[in-house]
């Protein structure tokens, strides 16, 4: 048999079911008030804002930072992990460092 049911693995699948269950119940404030208007929330896929949410359930605050592009995104930071901070993309940091490397690997060549 591929697969055996044995008392672990029903306890694991439990724990799984149990676990989706409690996460789609989550309930978000329908109005979203980023200081200049309330507004209600997206319901279509047109109208939804890929910006990274910073929350923070302690102090009940909720901020929404500005979409990201290929080249950088926003991460939360700060004391209570509510503010926005710029971010470049890991591939672009990694081009970067490897165009960096190329180039003094190169010259150190062209001075021999």
């Amino acid at each position: 048999m591929l697969f055996r049911f044995c008392p672990s693995s029903v306890i694991i699948v439990f724990c799984c079911l149990v676990n989706e269950i409690l996460v789609s119940t989550e309930i978000w404030p329908d109005p979203v008030d980023d200081g200049r208007e309330k507004y209600p929330k997206p319901t279509t896929w047109a109208n939804k804002h890929y910006g990274q949410w910073c929350r923070n359930r302690t102090i009940s605050k909720y901020i929404q930072c500005p979409m990201g592009s290929a080249l950088h995104y926003y991460s939360c930071c700060g004391e209570t992990d509510t503010e926005c901070c710029f971010r470049l993309q890991p591939t672009v940091v990694a081009y970067l460092l490897s165009i960096q490397c190329f180039l003094r690997y190169s010259n150190s060549i062209i001075r021999l």
